[in-house]
């Protein structure tokens, strides 16, 4: 103060410095009563001084705030040799213990839980390692196009229509009639020696033989929804399918493919041909004496006949063998008289002659 001593700013003691020089001359108890300030003077006088240096920042949370240090912590910077605390703490969580130097630790993870945590661990990696084999080796384009090759190889139709995306073709339901299993695991020529080169956008260049002919196709896939809600599956959009043109005469009704009976009149519930084509790729067409049925049919061999015949007639059967994609070929059955019927035809004939020769000797 201005009389040279210290005060402190919190309780109000005076330190009076020694004077060293001659003239000093002690105050006298009248002098220094003058000289001393009441309560109301050191409080002014202390808040006065205290102005110049404010609290510390951590004294109280809206200091701290004023301060702009938000969220900041704090950790104890004494030395507690090797016990230092192994927590931080804001300061309105300080507490007597780490004050006091205790080391605080946090409560150990129970067993139970670290098991738990370990075995959760274990399932997420074992369902994605699964999820990635079984959607490579399943259901990925490259497995889709090995499970349909493979069921055309061995005649296996039936597998290889469910790989089919039919929303896209237009043969109509009932004219699938020659693509199962049945027909195709009877025919003796298969498609064999297959070669699968990837192309782009999900296409394939398959490169076979059929019998002694060699052919190629391309093959698509086309997204076909998920399977099991988690894995992307892929479907033939366009199959490599020819076609066989088969006339026969109106008197039959059922022929066999491969010893597979067809009843042809089903067939006639499909479009008719109508002028110069066929209001779809497969359909029938109907002549004076005879009826003609578009079917389509993958790679292989047929063999076509008259599913039954009578006393007086039979019928040619034919064989076919369709090599590639869009690939035609035509066959007929035509009525061949039985020799009941020639014996008989023989004998009215006869008959009618007898009866002329009577006829004139009368």
């Amino acid at each position: 103060n201005a009389y040279g001593a210290i005060v402190c700013s919190s309780c109000g003691a005076s330190l009076v410095p020694q004077q060293v020089n001659s003239n000093y001359q002690p105050i006298q108890n009248d002098q220094y009563q003058q000289n001393q300030m009441n309560d109301v003077q050191q409080t002014q006088f202390i808040q006065q001084n205290t102005q110049a240096y404010p609290q510390p920042a951590y004294n109280s949370q809206n200091a701290y705030e004023q301060q702009g240090y938000q969220n900041q912590q704090y950790y104890n910077q004494q030395d507690y040799s090797q016990n230092q605390p192994t927590e931080y703490y804001n300061p309105d969580s300080f507490d007597s213990n780490f004050a006091a130097g205790n080391v605080v630790k946090s409560a150990p993870m129970k067993r139970s839980t670290k098991i738990m945590l370990i075995v959760i661990g274990i399932v997420i990696v074992v369902l994605g390692i699964g999820y990635t084999v079984i959607q490579q080796n399943v259901y990925s384009p490259q497995a889709t196009i090995q499970r349909y090759v493979k069921s055309l190889q061995e005649g296996n139709f039936d597998e290889a229509n469910n790989m089919t995306d039919w929303s896209s073709s237009k043969i109509p339901e009932n004219y699938r009639t020659l693509l199962t299993s049945a027909i195709g695991r009877a025919s003796k020529n298969h498609m064999s020696y297959m070669n699968v080169d990837n192309g782009p956008y999900n296409s394939f260049k398959l490169s076979y033989k059929v019998g002694d002919r060699d052919a190629s196709t391309v093959i698509t896939l086309v997204p076909a929804g998920k399977q099991w809600l988690f894995f992307d599956s892929y479907k033939v959009q366009y199959p490599p399918l020819g076609h066989i043109n088969i006339t026969v005469p109106n008197e039959v009704d059922k022929i066999k493919v491969n010893d597979s009976e067809i009843n042809l009149s089903a067939l006639k519930k499909s479009p008719k041909y109508s002028g110069d084509s066929y209001s779809s790729d497969y359909g029938y067409s109907e002549y004076t004496s005879t009826t003609e049925y578009k079917l389509p049919v993958y790679p292989g061999s047929y063999r076509v006949e008259s599913a039954k015949n009578s006393q007086l007639w039979t019928t040619n059967s034919t064989n076919v063998l369709i090599s590639g994609k869009d690939s035609s070929e035509s066959t007929s059955l035509e009525l061949e008289a039985t020799e009941t019927l020639k014996d008989e035809l023989t004998k009215a004939i006869q008959k009618h002659v007898d009866k002329c020769v009577a006829s004139t000797e009368a």
